[in-house]
């Protein structure tokens, strides 16, 4: 059965995998796999095209653009899906290559950067918190004598 699967899917390397199905619609990744695996009916495999550069297509198949073009057409009762054919309709804004590699550079700078300011920020309320809860134990204190 793996092999029949595998044969009419065949993910490689550097494919993008899309959950199409149910409440996880949306979320996707880079096969960064050498190895075999068989494909559930949920995921989509979207091997690459040699002009768009995976990393780029990545970041707009997570785009909140792309997430709500995608939502507003899903179908179905139980499990919401969206279709392959939806999926292949879809319209992604297509840079040329090179622009592709500097417009992923350049999110994946900013993230790091906002990966930073969150840091910096869970760091201020810890140290809010704790001065916060200082100046209470001190004003009780206070009161008590």
């Amino acid at each position: 059965m793996h092999e029949e699967i595998y044969n009419r899917c065949d993910p490689e390397p550097g494919n993008i995998l899309y959950i199409k199905d149910g409440a996880t619609t949306g979320i996707v990744t880079i096969n960064d796999l050498n190895e075999q695996f068989s494909m559930l009916s949920s995921v989509a495999l979207l091997k690459n095209p040699s002009k768009i550069y995976n990393r780029y297509l990545l970041y707009v198949l997570k785009s909140p653009y792309f997430y709500s073009l995608m939502r507003d057409d899903m179908s179905g009762v139980a499990i919401t899906r969206i279709t392959l054919t939806k999926l292949n309709k879809a319209l992604i804004p297509l840079a040329p290559f090179e622009e592709q590699k500097r417009i992923v550079a350049k999110v994946e700078k900013l993230m790091i950067l906002c990966d930073e300011l969150e840091t910096g920020l869970m760091q201020a309320q810890t140290e809010g918190g704790e001065l916060m809860e200082a100046v209470m134990h001190q004003l009780c204190r206070n009161s008590q004598s």
